[in-house]
């Protein structure tokens, strides 16, 4: 039966109210705070948000918004040297290709540098201190005639104000629990406040400083295909959310770096592995928190084998949807061209598998429902056990 207009047009609106209906809530953001007043070196942006979701930031009047590392249920971001003034910014999730609300515009407040009161001179701790918890950690230094000092975390929130007798300052604080901490002394003459003098603290932690383990892969020996590629994640002591870097050092491809949300840290696509067997190669997986050499960190390993395989093939082709092209709001046919007998799987961006693709002869089929807004995908193929790299990311519009 020939479908009518009215057919046409109920489908329209059943896809618009699927879309509405699986539209996530927006992420909160739970740092910075409204108003707050910031130097602006380091600012850390976090919040929560749905398991598995994208996190994306906008800070006007930009136009363009940028993914924000996520791991679980919780985003974070830290951004350095901002520009003096207001600064405007929000965020927003997407889910299954669907689009959240952005959340409101959170204004903060960066404040130009001081150039009339210095920073106050800091004698203790030493920078980079590790420090044993539940003890008092003494600050003490030298100050402007009648100034007062107080003592701020990455957050601008006030942990102290220091005793001053004369041009000498004094304070103690206890943490009880092990993290890097990072600290911010500044002093305040005539109502005008300096710049900090910034201090990292490491806060009970072993003798082999920060505590890095790499929970996937799970196993310390680990083959891969010939050629293939590694994603690794694991758990740190919680960092300082100013400078905290988690990097895997490869010793023929150098360093790979990716990010640290609370506790828990992921560095992807570590490779390609190419030692033929019996030859392995050796990760060390470590954290650099805080200035100059940064808090020690201890170092877990990964022992990589690659497996014999054959070769590789070539990726597959998606020809719709086109590139640049631009599309209605509701579920999308996608296909393109592979090699006969290849499974074949649609991915996001990132690489996250969105689901399989039916493969008639030499060409795959795969549908989606996304959400309005710029998507991008990818796909690859696995021929045997061998993965193909991924295909060219293919950019689209998606309009209501």
């Amino acid at each position: 039966m020939a479908r009518t207009n009215k057919d046409t047009k109920d489908s329209a609106a059943d896809s618009r109210e699927r879309a509405v209906a699986t539209k996530p809530p927006a992420p909160e953001m739970l740092w910075p705070k409204e108003g707050i007043k910031h130097d602006g070196g380091f600012v850390r942006c976090a919040g929560t948000c749905l398991e598995g979701a994208v996190v994306q930031m906008l800070i006007l009047p930009d136009t363009t918004w940028k993914d924000v590392p996520a791991i679980g249920t919780n985003w974070s971001l830290t951004l350095e040297k901002m520009v003096p003034g207001v600064q405007r910014l929000h965020v927003r999730q997407i889910l299954d290709a669907a689009i959240s609300d952005p959340t409101p515009v959170r204004e903060i407040i960066v404040r130009e540098p001081s150039s009339n009161v210095p920073p106050p001179v800091v004698t203790l701790p030493l920078v980079n201190s590790l420090m044993p918890i539940n003890q008092e950690v003494r600050f003490e230094g030298t100050c402007e005639p009648g100034a007062s000092v107080s003592i701020r975390d990455v957050d601008e929130t006030v942990i102290g104000e220091a005793s001053v007798t004369g041009t000498t300052w004094s304070f103690e604080h206890i943490w009880t629990s092990s993290e890097v901490v990072y600290i911010k002394i500044v002093q305040s003459v005539s109502n005008v406040l300096s710049d900090p003098t910034e201090r990292w603290i490491g806060v009970g932690l072993s003798s082999d400083g920060i505590e890095v383990k790499v929970t996937e892969p799970e196993a310390e020996n680990v083959n891969v295909p010939f050629g293939g590629y590694l994603d690794l994640k694991g758990v740190c002591t919680p960092c300082s959310n100013a400078g905290s870097v988690i990097r895997v050092e490869h010793a023929q491809m150098g360093f790979y770096t990716g990010y640290i949300v609370d506790d828990r840290w992921v560095v992807s696509r570590v490779g390609p592995f190419t030692s033929r067997p019996p030859e392995f190669e050796r990760l060390y997986v470590s954290v650099q928190d805080g200035a100059e050499n940064g808090i020690p960190s201890r170092r877990d390993i990964r022992i990589v084998s690659t497996e014999p395989v054959g070769i590789k093939p070539e990726p597959p082709s998606i020809r719709v949807p086109e590139s640049g092209g631009t599309y209605p709001i509701g579920g999308m046919a996608i296909d393109g061209l592979c090699i006969k007998g290849a499974t074949v799987e649609l991915l996001d961006e990132r690489g996250v598998k969105l689901n399989d693709a039916l493969v008639v002869d030499n060409k795959w089929y795969t549908s989606f429902t996304w959400g309005p807004g710029v998507h991008r995908i990818k796909a690859w193929q696995k021929t045997g056990d061998i993965f193909s790299e991924p295909s060219p990311l293919v950019e689209f519009t998606v309009t209501p």
